[in-house]
């Protein structure tokens, strides 16, 4: 496949395990967001048509809705809510994109759709902050004997310092290592691949068959790839984003564009 630049899942090496806190799990479903705009704009077309407008009638009388932040979703909506929330899942269920993490952010997003027209006319999906509350590493404290110019030559000290600085560092990296892993955090996902994204979409909320999403790709943008190389990428963007329902069938009965 083509190489693509991707944007980086996580700011540095360690992330959280747990899906619902993993910086990494919520930057790629922020990138996965951002696919479906491109490959399957109805999606969020339908919840800015469709659900929209109730939650715009909804605001006008109660400003402070606006305001409110109702992340994570309400498990039970109150009475005010109630229409909002059914129209939601109804979105949700027609696209089987039923994940609470998802109906949360559908909910912060048309409340800043309420605050802004042209992020509602773009279709802009307003994601959950990335939020780090672990601080592991300790301060790295490192000293060494002082030179003396008149013993010692700047080549022989130097040489030595590194190597003792050398040694410090490594030293200072294992025992960080050790804790963030003592702590729980995992390692973060260097690379992943967009087109999986854009495949997930296609198939979990576009209802596409894997056969067809590969002779899509194959016709559009050359890509050399096949009903299983497709089934693999959506197997493997569901487990990045914490995707734990993909649908068995195989049927389309929505037309995506």
């Amino acid at each position: 496949m083509p190489k693509r630049t991707t944007p980086p899942l996580s700011f540095g090496e360690y992330v959280q395990s747990h899906p619902e806190r993993s910086e990494m799990v919520v930057l790629a479903r922020r990138e996965l967001m951002k696919a479906s705009t491109r490959v399957l704009p109805a999606f969020l077309e339908e919840l800015r048509d469709q659900v929209f407008p109730a939650y715009a009638k909804l605001a006008s009388g109660n400003r402070r809705l606006i305001r409110r932040r109702l992340d994570p979703y309400p498990q039970e909506p109150t009475p005010e809510h109630e229409e909002v929330c059914n129209l939601l899942h109804l979105w949700a269920r027609r696209f089987e994109a039923e994940a609470d993490w998802l109906l949360g952010e559908a909910l912060q997003t048309l409340r800043v759709w309420s605050h802004c027209r042209e992020l509602r006319r773009s279709l802009e999906w307003m994601s959950v902050p990335v939020i780090r509350k672990l601080r592991i590493g300790d301060r790295f404290d490192f000293t060494f004997e002082a030179w003396d110019p008149q013993t010692v030559k700047w080549a022989g000290f130097s040489r030595a310092l590194r190597c003792r600085l050398n040694e410090a560092l490594r030293t200072y990296e294992k025992d960080t290592r050790r804790k963030a892993e003592s702590w729980g955090l995992v390692r973060a996902r260097g690379r992943y691949s967009p087109y999986n994204l854009e495949w997930f979409v296609l198939y979990q909320f576009g209802h596409m068959s894997s056969s067809k999403i590969a002779a899509r790709y194959v016709a559009e943008k050359g890509l050399s790839c096949d009903d299983s190389t497709v089934l693999k990428g959506i197997k493997a963007a569901a487990k990045l984003i914490g995707w734990d329902h993909l649908r068995q069938r195989q049927t389309e009965n929505r037309k995506t564009r």
